[in-house]
């Protein structure tokens, strides 16, 4: 399945330089410097403008889209000189304080007009969960392992540890915490098991980072807070649309063999290995045949485009979180419950089973860090306090169910009961 896209105050701006020292290079390496610098580079000067002029201009000068949300209202103010996109970017979310999420397109040609960051985002979060769903148990712990043992105990934002959330309940997060990613299958994807992925984590690649500050050391890159880490004036944390759109372990350069591979098992096993999402036209058609060890990913989209008939091209999305209105919070967590278990019911009986058995599985560990923590005087977690609500919903819900309905989530609903008599 590919995806067609449908559809303050002044802060200071992050100022950016290049600096070359040290021995030559060898002669691979003066050949990869040499097409680093034929990329065009970003020198601009901002006084008190929009966030979105200022993406405007680095768009302008690296022919590269960056797109910013709707919500991002800042001015900055500040220069660069002579960076690259990647580089200009980083400096725009640092400057918010923001984040930002690079993806690609693999296209026929561009659009007419062209896609808005809403678009976009749609776009990233459809192919995210369709290759989160093309991924067997095994891939899924297997991804699970690399994330965690990338991130170890490091703190997850806000709130507490990750792992106290009670995960895999749809919709039943607050917003801007871990769990705000969309749920096509609730519990299901590792995106939405906060306590099983540190999706609120910084990771070590560049791109996608959030650029907001913090202190040193901290996850976000060079003084940067990872997702979920900036506060409301009550004390909420912010919510950041980009959060559950950014794979956790990302890399710039992959090893991929593909042999006769359709244009979608190609994707998916690009998104697999890199940690970017790719999204391509549906009508492009052909097969992929490569085999790269350790290439750049520039590279590799070269092949696959090609072999398709298409052009691929980069794009960015930047993101200034805000708070959410009780309004808001209440109709994103109704519509993530509501979608999570459409899509559940939209599986064959056998998956289903198998879906909820995972989930009764994942509940039953949240339940045990969630007394872990309680043992080491941490009082509860997001667990013991969502619990109540999580319960009356999926309570409530179960009741407009039909009875064969309700006996197949009988065993979900009991593990509910047991993990509220628990805590």
């Amino acid at each position: 399945m590919r995806v067609r896209i449908a559809v303050a105050g002044v802060i200071a701006l992050m100022l950016c330089s290049l600096l070359l020292a040290g021995a030559q290079p060898e002669q691979g390496e003066q050949e990869q410097a040499g097409a680093e610098q034929a990329k065009p580079l970003v020198t601009l000067t901002a006084a008190d403008q929009p966030a979105a002029e200022v993406a405007a201009a680095i768009e302008e000068q690296s022919g590269v889209q960056v797109a910013v949300t709707e919500r991002t209202v800042a001015n900055v103010s500040g220069e660069m000189k002579d960076v690259d996109v990647e580089t200009a970017v980083q400096g725009l979310a640092a400057a918010i304080p923001g984040s930002y999420a690079r993806g690609y397109l693999i296209e026929k040609a561009p659009p007419e007009e062209p896609y808005t960051a809403a678009e976009l985002m749609d776009g990233m979060n459809t192919t995210r969960e369709w290759w989160m769903e093309s991924l067997t148990e095994e891939q899924r712990q297997e991804l699970f392992t690399q994330w965690r043992g990338t991130f170890g105990q490091r703190r997850g934002g806000p709130g507490g540890q990750p792992g106290d959330q009670p995960a895999g309940q749809p919709g039943d997060q607050p917003a801007g915490q871990a769990g705000d990613q969309p749920a096509a299958q609730p519990g299901d994807q590792p995106a939405a098991q906060p306590g099983d992925q540190p999706a609120a984590q910084q990771v070590d690649q560049p791109a996608g980072q959030p650029g907001g500050p913090g202190g040193p050391g901290g996850p976000g890159g060079p003084g940067g807070r990872g997702f979920g880490g900036q506060m409301g004036p009550n004390g909420t944390p912010l919510y950041d649309p980009l959060r559950g759109l950014v794979i956790p372990v990302r890399h710039e350069t992959i090893s991929l063999t593909l042999d006769g591979a359709t244009i979608d098992e190609a994707l998916l096993a690009f998104i697999t290995a890199s940690g970017y999402l790719v999204m391509a036209d549906p009508d492009l058609q052909g097969m992929v045949t490569l085999s790269v060890e350790d290439a750049p990913l520039d590279q590799v989209l070269d092949k696959i485009a090609e072999a398709v008939g298409g052009k691929w091209r980069p794009f960015y999305v930047v993101s200034q979180p805000y708070e959410l209105t009780e309004e808001e919070r209440e109709q994103r967590s109704a519509a993530r419950f509501n979608q999570g278990w459409a899509d559940y019911w939209a599986q064959s009986p056998e998956d289903r089973a198998a879906s909820l058995q995972r989930r009764i599985d994942r509940l039953a560990r949240m339940v045990a860090r969630a007394q872990q923590g309680a043992q080491q005087g941490r009082r509860g977690g997001r667990m013991a306090r969502r619990l109540p609500s999580m319960v009356k919903r999926t309570t409530d819900y179960a009741l407009r169910l039909t009875p064969e309905q309700r006996l197949e989530l009988k065993p979900y609903l009991q593990a509910l009961a047991r993990a509220a008599n628990a805590l």
